[in-house]
């Protein structure tokens, strides 16, 4: 979030806490805050830093971003999918904090055991399907939940292969509907990332023909496969020497060779 933005949700939220008698009540009963609409929207302009600092600058302050309301919107803003499925008994900002830190761990630990050691493949844009089996069996071994793959596989800002790896596994592995993982796609933003699958036939012979080998693509996104196109997913588990030359995924139809 740029300075400007930031500057904005600041004073807007001191603006309407000068100004709300709701805001203005006593905080240091036992009673809950009462949270505004508006100011709760406000929070959209603030990042978690903007919170902490502002809650240091008063006792009412504090009262205020301390509040288990707030810290719920911001769990819920960062962690929407996951919000539904949190058992919540310590208060909102302590989970808030344990899911971080988890975050924090998880990436690492897919860092160093999944995105490294394939790093080169997907540098190309392109993962045979030795490769992308074997990394599916990585996540096996790490034992994934949907928490793991949610913070780091449906992220936007890496490759798209590896959003498919992430699809495939919670769908085959974890058993996660395909109407579900559909609005996962799409609240992460990354249902129109483009994928195309790639694969050969090889050639038979069939009533006395002898049908020649053949290439097949098919371009399409993630929301879709998700959609009508699981049969892909199929595909790229499917281990059939006999009939299949080779299975490859790309991010690009035209980095198929």
């Amino acid at each position: 979030m740029d300075g400007a933005k930031r500057q904005k949700g600041w004073r807007a939220f001191l603006l309407v806490s000068s100004s709300s008698p709701s805001l203005r009540k006593d905080t240091y009963n036992s009673s809950p805050i009462e949270i505004p609409w508006i100011a709760l929207s406000i929070l959209s302009f603030l990042q978690v830093r903007d919170v902490l600092s502002l809650g240091s600058c008063s006792k009412y302050l504090n009262g205020f971003f301390n509040s288990d309301e707030v810290w719920k919107e911001l769990y819920k803003r960062r962690w929407q999918d996951l919000y539904k499925h949190t058992a919540n008994f310590k208060g909102w900002k302590t989970a808030f904090i344990e899911m971080h830190k988890y975050s924090v761990v998880t990436m690492a630990t897919i860092s160093t055991s999944l995105f490294a050691p394939f790093e080169k493949y997907v540098e190309s844009e392109i993962l045979h399907q030795s490769h992308y089996l074997k990394a599916i069996g990585v996540m096996e071994g790490l034992n994934l939940g949907f928490e793991d793959i949610y913070l780091s596989l449906f992220r936007k800002d890496i490759s798209v292969l590896f959003n498919l790896l992430g699809l495939h596994y919670s769908f085959f592995h974890l058993g996660i509907p395909l109407e579900d993982l559909r609005k996962v796609l799409a609240s992460c933003q990354v249902s129109d990332k483009e994928v195309c699958v790639s694969w050969g036939l090889r050639p038979t012979r069939k009533y006395y023909f002898n049908i020649p080998a053949e290439e097949h693509h098919r371009t399409t996104f993630l929301g879709q496969i998700a959609d009508n196109d699981v049969a892909l997913l199929y595909l790229l588990k499917t281990k059939d020497p006999i009939q299949l030359a080779y299975v490859k995924v790309s991010s690009d139809v035209s980095s198929i060779e």
